[in-house]
């Protein structure tokens, strides 16, 4: 344990900190701290939280090896981070401006969350955005969830991306069955995003029948997106490109699987110009209606629309 926590040592100084810098700040309340690593050095049961808060800055901190930095209010906001192996940046309502997500490090984005300057989430980096207001919603019922509100101004992925619903206590066999009626859309926005072969999931909420809206500017690079859909009542996500899409992407459709009365063109992506060219993922060019064969349920079905 000695030569592992001088070895950690010996790193940090070559990056710009003192072995001083170890012993973070874990309550950065209406003050400034920078240059500080948070860690929890040994496993994920002695994780060590430095929680931003009340107006708080947190400058050129590096956080790892079960270590969490959690911004805390609207008024809170971490510049310049680094989130390195088993590290964890947690933004709730503040800013996280020109942040670094590299292999093995999460970042999670939750309700009113916003993303200034830069955010790279590097090959093996994984981020999580929440498109419900997790105070609210109860996932026994069919009521309709208050969006999250993230907002990003310049994305790179080249690890995974995943938007989805939070919410708190209710395990997810409880939620509400789907509603055959659209509920109100769940937006999440994007300035700029390109990606470097990353993927990004969205991940619709089902007990109130609401679908995801990305809402994108510009679109460019190459990789994968991954959509829920419930063809059957032609609901499904969908992802606006308001600018330019330029890029080859791919397009995996997760259905619900409900048997549809009859069928009809759902477009799930528009980009209002560009060359971008979108492809299917799923076997066989084909996404699964529950019992309908899978031959005839195509792109012609999920459509993606460029400069229309």
């Amino acid at each position: 344990m000695e030569k592992t926590l001088l070895a950690y040592i010996i790193g940090a100084s070559f990056l710009g900190f003192s072995a001083n810098s170890l012993a973070f700040t874990k309550n950065v309340h209406g003050i400034t701290v920078s240059n500080e690593i948070v860690t929890g050095m040994q496993s994920a049961t002695l994780a060590n939280i430095q929680g931003v808060s009340g107006g708080g800055i947190v400058n050129n901190n590096v956080v790892s090896d079960y270590g969490q930095i959690s911004i805390e209010d609207a008024d809170s906001r971490a510049n310049n981070t680094i989130v390195n192996q088993n590290g964890l940046l947690i933004i709730y309502e503040g800013i996280a401006n020109n942040t670094q997500v590299n292999a093995g490090g999460s970042l999670y984005m939750e309700l009113d969350g916003r993303s200034s300057g830069y955010l790279n989430i590097v090959r093996g980096g994984t981020m999580h955005i929440s498109n419900t207001d997790y105070r609210l919603v109860d996932v026994t019922t069919n009521d309709p969830a208050d969006p999250g509100n993230v907002s990003i101004e310049n994305m790179n992925v080249a690890g995974v991306v995943t938007i989805e619903p939070t919410w708190l206590y209710s395990p997810r066999e409880d939620f509400a069955p789907t509603p055959s009626t659209v509920g109100p859309s769940l937006i999440t926005k994007i300035n700029n995003l390109v990606l470097q072969d990353g993927y990004i999931d969205l991940i619709a909420y089902g007990p109130g029948a609401q679908p995801n809206r990305l809402e994108i500017n510009n679109l460019s690079g190459q990789g994968n997106f991954g959509i829920t859909t419930q063809l059957a009542d032609n609901m499904g996500d969908f992802i606006h490109i308001a600018n330019k899409a330029t890029g080859q992407f791919g397009l995996m459709v997760n259905d619900s699987g409900k048997e549809p009365q009859t069928t009809s063109p759902l477009t799930v992506i528009h980009a209002n110009s560009g060359d971008a060219s979108f492809s299917l993922l799923n076997t066989n060019n084909a996404v699964d209606l529950g019992v309908i064969s899978t031959n005839c349920i195509a792109l012609s079905l999920v459509k993606a629309q460029i400069g229309i």
